[in-house]
C-alpha cells in the first residue's frame, strides 16, 4: 500500500510538473514578443504558405539588421541591402552606366535578382545553385565579386558585438554566434518580404477595375497566340520544381565561347546550357533591366525580343520555338502597348514603401560595434 501511495504520489507529480512546464513556456511565448510567430498577410488568391515559413519575430528583427548590416563584408563596407535596395524592389540597377544606346547591355554580368514572394521558391540564383534560402546566402559573403569574406571571419565579428551577441540570444537562445545561425536570421527576413498589394491584386480583390488597355493586355498576355507569358512566367509566386523554373528562353546564343551559360555551369550537362531562373512578372518598373545579363534596358525592347529577336539553340525550350519559327512580328505596336499596360498592373508601390522592410539603423549604416 505504502509504495502504490509512493507511486500515485510521483504520478500525480509528475502531472502537475508537465502541466507547470506548458503553462511557463506558453507564458514566456505569450509575454517574450521575440519568441513569437511572425504573423504573415492572409493572402487568398496565393499559393499556401510552406511549413519552412514558419519564423519568428526575434528571427525576423535580427536577420532584418543583419540584412543592413555592412558588418558581414570583409572591410565592412557592403551589406546585402547595398545591392538589393527597397526602392528598386530589392534588386539593384548596375548596368545602367554601361548600356549601348540600342538598348543592350554587355553579356556575361549578371543582373541584380529582386527579393519578393521568395518563401515559396524552390530555385535561387539565375543559374539555380541554391535550393533554399539558407543556402543562397551562403555564396555572397564567401564570393570575391560581393563581400569578400569568409565565414570564420563573420562569425569572430558578430561574436565581438555585445549588440548581436544579445539579439541572437534573444532569438536563438544561443552564447555563441555561428553560420548556421546568421544564414537562418536572414533568410526570415527575406521570407517576410510578401508583395501582394499591386493593382492587379486589388481588382482580384474587387476593389478596383482595369482599364481597357490593361484588360486587353491581360488577354493578350494569356493568349497562347499572342503573348503568352504565363506559359513560362508566374504573376505572384515562382513555386516551381527546378526543372520547370529554369529554360533557356533564347538569349543563349552557342556559337559564342564566352557566352553564360546558366545552368549548365553547375550541372556541366549540355542539356542544361543556355537556363536560366524564370522570374516572377512583378514589380516591372523598378526592377529594370532585364534578364539574367540585364540585357534589355526597358519592356519594349523585352517585347521585341520575344518578337523577333529569339536566338535557336539545341537547349531552347519548346514554350518559346513557335516565336523563334515566325519570321514576322505577332504583336502590333497598340498590341505590345497595352501588354505593358497591363505588366504595369503589377507594380506594388505599398512594398517598395513598407517601413517594415525598412533600414533599421536609420541613416546609421550599421550597428554601435
Amino acid at each position: 500500500m505504502k509504495t502504490h501511495r509512493t507511486f500515485r504520489k510521483k504520478t500525480i507529480f509528475g502531472s502537475f510538473l508537465g502541466i507547470l512546464t506548458v503553462f511557463v513556456s506558453s507564458y514566456i511565448l505569450y509575454t517574450e514578443p521575440s519568441l513569437q510567430q511572425h504573423q504573415y498577410p492572409k493572402i487568398t488568391s496565393f499559393p499556401k504558405l510552406p511549413n519552412s515559413a514558419r519564423v519568428s519575430k526575434g528571427e525576423v528583427e535580427l536577420g532584418r539588421f543583419l540584412f543592413y548590416d555592412p558588418i558581414l563584408s570583409n572591410d565592412s563596407t557592403l551589406s546585402c541591402a547595398s545591392c538589393h535596395r527597397q526602392e528598386f524592389a530589392f534588386s539593384y540597377a548596375p548596368n545602367y552606366r554601361n548600356a549601348y544606346k540600342r538598348g543592350v547591355v554587355p553579356r556575361q554580368r549578371r543582373n541584380i535578382m529582386p527579393l519578393f514572394n521568395l518563401v515559396w521558391s524552390k530555385t535561387f540564383f539565375w543559374d539555380g545553385r541554391a535550393s533554399c534560402l539558407e543556402d543562397q546566402i551562403y555564396f555572397p559573403v564567401r564570393s570575391k565579386d560581393e563581400m569578400k569574406s569568409n565565414w570564420k571571419q563573420v562569425e569572430v565579428k558578430l561574436n565581438n558585438t555585445v549588440f548581436y551577441r544579445e539579439k541572437f540570444k534573444r532569438a536563438y537562445g544561443i552564447n555563441s554566434i555561428d553560420s548556421i545561425h546568421i544564414t537562418k536570421s536572414i533568410a526570415s527576413f527575406v521570407k517576410i518580404l510578401i508583395s501582394y498589394n499591386s493593382k492587379f491584386d486589388k481588382v482580384n480583390r474587387g476593389e478596383t477595375q482595369f482599364t481597357k488597355d490593361e484588360a486587353d493586355g491581360y488577354a493578350l498576355v494569356l493568349n497562347p497566340q499572342k503573348g503568352n507569358c504565363l506559359s513560362c512566367h508566374s504573376i505572384d509566386v515562382n513555386d516551381l520544381k527546378k526543372s520547370r523554373a529554369l529554360i533557356n528562353n533564347g538569349t543563349f546564343d552557342e556559337t559564342l565561347s564566352d557566352t553564360d551559360v546558366g545552368f549548365g555551369s553547375v550541372t556541366k550537362r549540355k542539356k542544361d546550357y543556355g537556363k536560366f531562373k524564370i522570374p516572377v512578372l512583378r514589380n516591372l518598373s523598378y526592377t529594370a533591366p532585364y534578364m539574367h545579363d540585364g540585357r534589355f534596358l526597358n519592356l519594349d525592347f523585352v517585347l521585341e525580343f520575344y518578337d523577333t529577336g529569339i536566338k535557336n539553340s539545341s537547349t531552347l525550350d519548346k514554350r518559346t520555338v513557335t516565336n523563334f519559327h515566325n519570321n514576322s512580328s505577332r504583336l502590333s505596336p497598340t498590341e505590345k502597348r497595352q501588354i505593358i499596360s497591363f505588366l504595369l498592373t503589377l507594380d506594388d508601390s505599398t512594398f517598395i514603401h513598407n517601413k517594415d522592410f525598412s533600414n533599421p539603423f536609420g541613416k546609421n549604416t550599421g550597428s554601435q560595434r
